[in-house]
Parts: structure tokens; C-alpha cells; sequence
């Protein structure tokens, strides 16, 4: 959120800074498993997580900016699904050849550090002419972007990404636990479980990417209280049903879940003119990523596990709510051609 702060007042370079974020987080994580004390870990994990978050928000803004910025989103967001499942089954097949955690911590190290040469070889020739055609279209491109009349509109969409996110972090953090405690089901059937949501969800936005909409109010509310009603399903049948039918339930609640984060940017896109708002919803999901898993663990504290599904019923119930307000208060301007 800083950055974006800067950058709507200086108009940083906001693709060398993401770059070496790149490099600099992939240097922290090859160091990660070498870290003899807790406060170089501590230290470590901060970088990374800053140097991630700056990646995550500028290469959002970036990719909403141009003709094929929704196709682009979803497309970026359905490889994040698929690394969500895929780096820990990873991780944890190399922790079961016997591998220890500082060759993993080199070795993913020296993987991010390739792709961030890679980035760098294939965007630094194109970077000079996108640049200049920027320049040539930005009078043309902002008159064709929409504004907003109403105050505070963002700042619901901005709770609205919160929301959701507290959601969604939630749900990954705790649902094996809840599983193993609560449905008396094995580690793997938890972790299969988990695993279905992930698939879910990353199937919901490689649809999305072929899909084509005219707006993303109806898409979101819908998506948003589709969510909502896997959840009362959820918490409606409980462990009395199969296993299968466990997974099938939050395999639904992934594909609820796929197109929200994106939808959520499309619909900033869409309602508000400053590109920097984009990396401030961002910072709001991050946030809501912090907030989301503590939260659920005091709520743990003074309840039990065994409520998690009502918990998250009323987190859905939260996210439709500041939806629905978010979107009652975008009216976008017509844009009159010239």
C-alpha cells in the first residue's frame, strides 16, 4: 500500500521494483534453511513476505493495465492455484526422500531465482516500446475509464477484499485440523479434502479466463453468495455424510471462491480511474491474510475447533454483506465520445 501511495504522487518504476523484489525474495528463501537462530528466520520471513507482496500488488496493476488485463489476471491466478497445491505435495515428497530442509530451502532458492531471470530476459526488451505507447495513449485510455460518484465506495471494496481473504485463509489454515478433530478422519482424507478446494478453485478461474462478461456486479454476488451457501451446506450436513461427499462440498466452495479475488480487481478497474488503487486492494487481501488465520484462532480460544464451519458462515455472511454495499455505491460515469 506505500508503494502505491508513492506511486500515484511520483509514478515509480514499478516493473524494475517488482523484479528486484523478485531477486531479492528468492536470495532471502535460498538462505531461509540455512538460518541458525530464530530472529535471522524472523528476519528472513520478512523479507520474503514484503518482497512477495510487492511483487504480488505492482504485477496485479500491471497485468489490469490493457486490452487483455482480465484474460491475463485469471490466467496469472489459475498458475497461483495450481503452485497453492502443488509447492506443499512437493515439499513434502522431497522431506520424504529424505532430502533435508536447507537443500529444499537452496533449491526452491535457485528455482525463484530462475524465474526471475526469465521474467527479467522476456520483459526488458518489450519494456521501452510499452513505455512509449503509455505515453502516445494515456490521454485516450483515461477518458475511457470510468469513475465512481459515490464516497467511499472503494473503501467497501477495499473491506470486501478483507473479507474474503479472512475467509479463504481461514478455511486453508484450519480445514484439516477441523477434519481430523471434529469428522475423526485420517491426516490424508483431511489433506485430500483440502486438496479439492484448491483444484476447485484453480478449475473456477481457468474458466474465466475463456469467459466473457460485461460487468462483474452480478458475477461477484453471485460467486459471493454462492460461496455462502457451500458453507450453510457444509455446516448443514457434517461429518454424518461421507468423506466424498466432504470433498464435493468444499470442492463447490473452491469453485465459488475461484474468480472472487480477481472479480474484485476487475471491479476496481471498471468503478475507479488510479491505477494505484489496484496495489491498495491488494495490500487489503495481505492484510486480511494476516488478520485472517489470528483471528480464527482467538475465536478458537474462547469456543472450540468443532465451531469452525459457523465461524465461516459468518465470515460469508460478513463478505456478502460489504459485496453488496460495495457494489450499491459504483455508479460508474458515462463516458461521453469526443
Amino acid at each position: 500500500m506505500g508503494v502505491g501511495r508513492l506511486h500515484k504522487n511520483r509514478k515509480l518504476p514499478l516493473l524494475q521494483i517488482a523484479i528486484s523484489s523478485l531477486f531479492i525474495s528468492a536470495i532471502a528463501l535460498f538462505f531461509l534453511g540455512l538460518s541458525g537462530s530464530f530472529l535471522l528466520l524472523t528476519f528472513l520471513m520478512i523479507i520474503i513476505g514484503g518482497s512477495g507482496g510487492l511483487v504480488e500488488s505492482i504485477g496485479t496493476t500491471l497485468l489490469a493495465d490493457g486490452q487483455e488485463s482480465k484474460r491475463m489476471l485469471y490466467t496469472s491466478q489459475v498458475f497461483f492455484g495450481i503452485g497453492a497445491f502443488s509447492a506443499p505435495l512437493i515439499v513434502g515428497l522431497l522431506l520424504k526422500e529424505g532430502l533435508q530442509v536447507p537443500q529444499i530451502s537452496m533449491a526452491t532458492g535457485s528455482f525463484a531465482f530462475g524465474v526471475g531471470l526469465l521474467v527479467l530476459i522476456l520483459v526488458l526488451p518489450s519494456a521501452k516500446d510499452k513505455t512509449e505507447k503509455q505515453v502516445i495513449t494515456e490521454p485516450e485510455t483515461a477518458a475511457m475509464i470510468p469513475d465512481s460518484t459515490a464516497k467511499g465506495g472503494f473503501m467497501w471494496l477495499f473491506f470486501t477484499m478483507m473479507a474474503y481473504i479472512v475467509l479463504e485463509n481461514s478455511l486453508a489454515s484450519w480445514l484439516p485440523a477441523f477434519l481430523e478433530k471434529t469428522y475423526h478422519v485420517s491426516p490424508a482424507i483431511a489433506s485430500l479434502t483440502l486438496t479439492s478446494y484448491w483444484i476447485g478453485l484453480t478449475l473456477s478461474r481457468l474458466f474465466f479466463v475463456f469467459f466473457n462478461k460485461k460487468t462483474t456486479h452480478i458475477p461477484l454476488l453471485f460467486h459471493v453468495l454462492f460461496l455462502l451457501t457451500t458453507l450453510l451446506l457444509f455446516v448443514i450436513v457434517g461429518p454424518s455424510v461421507p468423506s466424498s461427499i466432504t470433498m464435493l462440498i468444499i470442492g463447490l466452495a473452491g469453485i465459488a471462491s475461484g474468480p472472487i479475488w480477481v472479480l474484485i480487481i476487475e471491479n476496481c478497474t471498471e468503478n475507479y480511474k488510479d491505477a494505484h488503487l489496484i496495489m491498495y486492494l491488494v495490500g487489503g487481501g495481505s492484510l486480511g491474510g494476516l488478520i485472517g488465520p489470528v483471528l480464527t484462532s482467538f475465536l478458537f480460544t474462547i469456543t472450540d475447533i468443532s465451531y469452525m464451519g459457523y465461524i465461516l458462515v459468518a465470515y460469508g455472511i460478513i463478505l456478502s454483506i460489504l459485496t453488496l454495499r460495495a457494489i450499491s455505491l459504483e455508479k460508474p460515469i458515462p463516458v461521453q465520445k469526443t
